[in-house]
């Protein structure tokens, strides 16, 4: 529902304020300013000039008053609030000075109903304005909400009692979807430029012809489709007990009031609405002075409109017909002429549904004066055109009629809702059907006409173009033969129908033993009879032509599904096959027996129809000599229909096709390809052995990335087809089986898979089945497959060397070599494995003789790997010094293919070297340190040093042999000597032993006992006076002595007295030890620390 809207103009009384005359003069100026002011602003068109010139009295006194001299004079009131007024007898009260009611607050209310309802069914609303402050001089805002009658209590007199609400529920239902607008500003007009007068039609004030009114303007909104918004003066009348002012009885500005250019204040939805304000809304108190309801009446009147009557194509005129919203009228009679067409009504649009003449309708416009156009609706003449099929006893009749619509178009109905064609819309005919026949089209005479309607049953353009003649007339149909192509493969009985073969299935196989003479049949029910019934010479098989009579014989099938006949083919002879239970005939089939096997027609397929005009000639190969339905078969020949009168059949013969058999290396190292030519699918095929050989030097990595280069040797697994099985060297099988394999899998080419002349053309191996060349037939491609086998290498950076006595475990073998896979190590397998050295064994090991003899040479065999606890023989204490021998081992690892390869690596075992001790011969203690027990074991080991060449250092290794501490702590003798032996045992078990003498004694023995020592000081100067014993004079110390006595840079400076040199002396041989060493250069820094002079 649209939502109208109202317009609503409230005057505000200024006017009556009682101010000095000097003011009101003031005022007048003021707010005719003002208010022309705003309506330029509110986008209104300003008053008309002669309506001011009425609003504004023509006296020189009154032109005086509003022209004062000094704008300054004149008080600015637009910001006080404006006071309510009264109406007064004279100019003078008018003016006087006094305080009137005033109110911004108010409501009034209003009845509305529809034009002849009673009472009881209009509807009652009431509004409450607001507003912040009351001025004549600026435009106002307005809070304002509209509240429906809850509940009426009492009369009309006692409404401000009645109960309201703004409940949604009762807004929705209410049927005028009557509303207030709101969010607007008020416009207002001051009533000297189009007030009260022109609306109530009453002076303001005495003598004055206006007075100084204002209204207020804002807006109704209701939807009421179809009507109008007029004043109810009536409401008056029709209801008692009203409490209202005369002059709040008409507040709607007539239409013949309005100005020149003025839109009336009524229209389609909405209602403008002029309220003096002190009246009404805002104080609600009259002339009187006392309080008055408000209280304003609406009426929704039908709007009217006009209907014209247009000829939409016909000819002459109609008049126009007055109607009024909700009143039904009845349509006039037709008075328009259109040749060829009838007419059928009046519709709304110059097309589409349409009233019937006479009939009575309402309500075709909304729109208040609005005009509505009926336009006359016409249907073209119909003509019928027969279609003469022109057969006798057709399967499908066809459309037997069209229709010719005048102007229009073609129609498959005579109600002309089947397009045929239709503008750029078109259609077709059924077109009769009869079984050999084909349609060609309907022309306009039995012969030689003009094709009216195409074989695909659509219109030509001379049919097209007949659309406008007039009357029923007759086309008739014409048509050519159909020629069908039925396709059948020549076959060998014996063959059983391969995967993908299109072929229909033979039932039973049937096949001739020349040795023992006998003709087998297979597949067959038990217990039914199987015969063989020789058919006379000139018998026609497919392309076969018997050329002598064949003999008869019968058997029953047995358990087996086999049956003997004990028959001898003709060769050349023509037989009925057939299959019966019980004297029933289940199957029976014409074979033919020729070069030793018996053949017969077995059907492959249909191919469309196709036409052939009548006298032509046509035969199969018009359907193609190739054909893909059929990829097993090739093309013999076909048979031909001549002088075509009538429909017919053709039939094409296959037989199963030759192939090239074409054998490749795929990699081969060694061997030939080779390429078998003319391979009968019929026949039973034999695989080839393989002849071919692989082996690559290959460069492989370790786990870390480490290159080596090793040969590969690769098995032979048979040959294969792409993504497919493999077969195997000597395998047999039917060439159609092994073809179709290779067709699902690309496997069949028009050439082999590498250049032709690395190919050697060679004989088949055929079990049965006779070759023929065939060199341009497709080829059957095959690979050789092959599988690594795994490589052992010793691994770049290991060597495979131990030392005579070390411990060598399988592990320690194997961890020195790299055993890889290329099937079965490759990275996209998952898990992914880098290496197969969990998988290595030890098959045998040959010991050679060593030199000196103790140990003879010998092999050892394992006939899978050496036991867990496997330790290699390393020769121990068996070698000469510097002795190596290089022992053989053979390791083998296996692959999961099972492919195994042994390889021999020589592992050196060399000799290893004792340890050697190095110690004084001597050792002295004295005897307190014995019996205080500071003679220990660790003690001791601290006076002696090992190493070996294999193993370096070895002191920390070095133990007394049979060593008893407590001996030399209870020794009481001034002198006493032991042996002392130390040992020392290296990585490979070899042990050295060293024995010293330890000696013991008391202070003064040691003394005696100790060599002869002293220190010295000496310069470059007397080198050559060392002691002929010295240690200085050894080639490596004497050299060292003399640079640093040459070196003249000082790092340090020491001074050393005489006594100096004493405690020197003391310090170096106390407790008859000599101190040497590291610990002993930073005690001697420590202890003469005094004698440093420089750093």
């Amino acid at each position: 529902m649209r939502i109208a809207c109202i317009l609503l103009s409230f005057v505000l009384l200024t006017g009556n304020l009682k101010a000095s005359e000097q003011m009101a003069e003031a005022y007048e100026l003021s707010g005719r300013e003002q208010q022309k002011s705003m309506e330029e602003e509110s986008g209104k068109e300003p008053m008309a000039e002669g309506m001011r010139e009425r609003q504004e009295p023509e006296t020189e006194g009154m032109r005086e008053r509003q022209e004062p001299d000094r704008k300054e004079d004149i008080p600015d009131l637009s910001e006080k609030e404006v006071i309510s007024a009264e109406r007064y007898n004279t100019k003078e009260e008018y003016y006087a000075q006094q305080q009137d009611y005033r109110k911004k607050d108010g409501y009034f209310y209003i009845f509305l109903r529809k034009e002849g309802d009673k009472v009881e069914k209009g509807r009652w609303y009431r509004i409450n304005m607001s507003m912040k402050s009351l001025s004549s001089y600026k435009s106002q805002n307005i809070s304002w909400s509209l509240l429906y009658l809850k509940k009426q209590k009492g009369d009309i007199s006692g409404i401000d009692n009645w109960e309201w609400t703004s409940d949604t529920v009762i807004k929705l239902h209410d049927p005028f979807s009557f509303d207030v607008e709101t969010g607007k500003k008020w416009e207002k007009t001051g009533q000297n430029g189009a007030g009260a007068s022109p609306i109530l039609g009453s002076a303001g004030v005495p003598d004055h012809d206006n007075g100084y009114y204002f209204k207020l303007c804002g807006k109704f909104l209701f939807g009421y489709r179809g009507y109008q918004i007029r004043f109810d003066d009536s409401i008056y009348e029709d209801m008692a007990g009203f409490d209202i002012e005369e002059e709040n009885k008409r507040i709607q500005k007539p239409d013949d009031k309005l100005k020149e250019g003025e839109a009336s204040w009524t229209g389609d939805g909405y209602f403008k609405f002029a309220i003096d304000t002190n009246n009404t809304g805002i104080t609600n108190y009259g002339a009187s002075g006392e309080f008055h309801n408000s209280v304003f009446g609406f009426k929704m009147v039908p709007n009217q409109y006009t209907v014209k009557y247009h000829a939409n194509g016909g000819t002459g005129t109609m008049e126009d017909q007055s109607a009024v919203y909700d009143k039904a009228f009845t349509l006039k009679d037709n008075q328009f002429t259109r040749p060829g067409y009838t007419f059928m009504g009046w519709g709304l649009q110059t097309f589409g549904r349409y009233y019937q003449s006479g009939q009575s309708v309402k309500n075709l416009t909304e729109i208040q004066h609005g005009a509505v156009t009926l336009y006359a609706q016409w249907m073209p003449n119909v003509y019928r055109v027969n279609l003469d099929r022109c057969l006798d006893t057709p399967e499908t009749a066809g459309t037997d009629a069209i229709y010719e619509k005048y102007e229009h178009g073609w129609y498959l109905n005579r109600e002309c809702t089947g397009i045929l064609k239709e503008g750029d819309q078109t259609g077709n005919i059924v077109i009769p059907q009869k079984t050999g026949y084909v349609f060609q089209g309907y022309d306009d005479a039995p012969v030689g006409g003009t094709q009216m309607i195409t074989a695909e049953g659509k219109l030509t353009e001379a049919g097209i173009a007949d659309y406008r003649q007039l009357g029923d007339t007759t086309w008739y149909a014409s048509y050519n033969c159909l020629v069908s192509c039925e396709d059948y493969g020549d076959i060998p009985c014996d063959f059983e129908k391969t995967a993908g073969d299109s072929r229909e299935y033979t039932g039973v196989l049937l096949s001739f033993d020349r040795e023992r003479r006998q003709v087998t049949a297979r597949n067959g029910k038990p217990g039914t009879a199987v015969s063989l019934i020789g058919l006379p010479a000139g018998t026609k098989i497919g392309q076969f032509e018997s050329v002598i009579s064949g003999s008869s014989a019968s058997a029953s099938f047995g358990a087996a599904q086999t049956a003997e006949l004990s028959i001898v083919p003709q060769e050349g002879a023509a037989y009925q096959l057939q299959v019966a239970e019980q004297g029933n005939i289940q199957f029976q089939r014409a074979v033919y027996f020729k070069n030793g096997r018996f053949r017969t027609l077995v059907k492959l397929g249909e191919k469309g129809k196709k036409e052939a005009a009548r006298g032509s000639e046509i035969s199969g190969a018009a359907w193609g000599t190739e054909d893909s339905a059929y990829s097993l078969y090739r093309y013999t020949g076909c048979t031909s229909l001549k002088n075509v009168q009538r429909p017919g059949i053709v039939y094409r013969y296959f037989r199963y096709r030759d192939i090239n058999m074409a054998y490749s290396g795929n990699g081969a190292t060694s061997g030939t390809n080779k390429i078998e030519y003319g391979i009968s699918m019929e026949d039973l095929y034999q695989f080839r052995k393989n002849e071919f050989v692989r082996e690559e030097n290959q460069r492989k990595f370790t786990q870390d990335g480490k290159p080596y280069d090793c040969q590969v040797k690769y098995s032979f697994e048979g040959w294969n087809l792409p993504q497919s099985r493999t077969y195997q060297e000597h395998q047999q099988d039917f060439a159609a089986y092994i073809y179709r394999e290779a067709e699902e899998v690309h496997g069949v080419s028009d050439k082999p898979l590498e250049p032709a002349a690395t190919y050697q053309p060679v004989e088949p191996v055929l079990t049965a089945g006779n070759r023929q060349a065939a060199s341009e037939s497709p080829y059957v491609n095959f690979r050789a497959e092959w599988n690594a086998f795994p490589t052992i290498v010793v691994t770049p950076g290991s060597s495979l060397e131990f030392y005579e006595g070390e411990d060598v475990k399988k592990e320690d073998l194997t961890a020195c070599l790299t055993a890889h896979d290329e099937e079965d190590n490759g990275k996209e397998n998952q898990p992914y494995l880098p290496d197969l050295n969990d998988k290595i064994r030890i098959v045998e090991i040959m010991y050679p003789k060593s030199e000196n003899g103790s140990q003879e040479a010998y092999e050892k065999v394992y006939d899978n790997d050496v036991p867990e606890d496997f330790l290699l023989d390393t020769y121990y204490l068996k070698l000469e010094q510097d002795e190596n021998v290089t022992v053989r081992i053979r390791f083998a690892v296996t692959d999961r293919n099972g492919n195994t390869t042994e390889e021999e690596f020589p592992v050196k075992i060399k000799y290893n070297n004792y340890p050697e001790i190095h110690s004084e011969e001597i050792l002295y203690y004295l005897k307190e340190e014995a019996n205080r027990g500071e003679i220990t074991s660790d003690a001791l080991a601290g006076r002696a040093s090992a190493e070996d060449v294999e193993d370096g250092n070895l002191t920390g290794k070095l133990q007394l042999k049979d060593f008893d501490a407590q001996i030399l702590k209870m020794q009481t003798e001034a002198r006493a000597e032991f042996d002392l032996t130390y040992q020392v045992t290296d990585a490979y078990k070899k042990t050295t032993y060293r024995t010293v003498k330890l000696r013991v004694m008391d202070e003064d023995a040691l003394v005696a006992e100790l060599p002869r020592y002293y220190v010295r000081y000496i310069s470059d100067k007397y080198l050559d006076t060392l002691e002929i014993n010295s240690a200085w004079r050894e080639p490596e110390n004497y050299v060292y002595l003399r640079e640093i006595l040459r070196n003249e840079t000082p790092v340090e400076i020491w001074k050393f007295t005489h006594e100096d040199v004493q405690d020197v002396q003391e310090w170096i041989t106390e407790n008859g030890s000599w101190k040497f060493g590291q610990e002993a250069n930073q005690e001697f820094q420590t202890r003469f620390s005094r004698c440093r002079q420089q750093r």
